[in-house]
């Protein structure tokens, strides 16, 4: 299976996932090109990738803090 680069974290949102604690991993790599986007620096996924295991880490060091985490990018 071909895994999509992580790029980013925002490690604290309410705005993602209303009215909860949330933080966002984005990934770089999407297919859609829309001329919306927010975020157009991560459709190629040139990006500094960030490792797996930190973001692992990160997730486990916030258990009890956030309600959730929103998966974005890379659709």
């Amino acid at each position: 299976m071909n895994k999509l680069p992580i790029v980013d974290i925002t490690k604290f949102t309410f705005q993602d996932f209303p009215e909860h604690t949330a933080c966002i991993v984005w990934f770089a790599g999407c297919n859609f090109r829309c001329p919306y986007c927010h975020n157009p620096e991560f459709i190629t996924g040139n990006l500094q990738k960030i490792d797996e295991q930190k973001i692992l880490d990160f997730l486990k060091s916030r258990i009890g803090l956030l309600d959730g985490v929103v998966l974005s990018g890379g659709e």
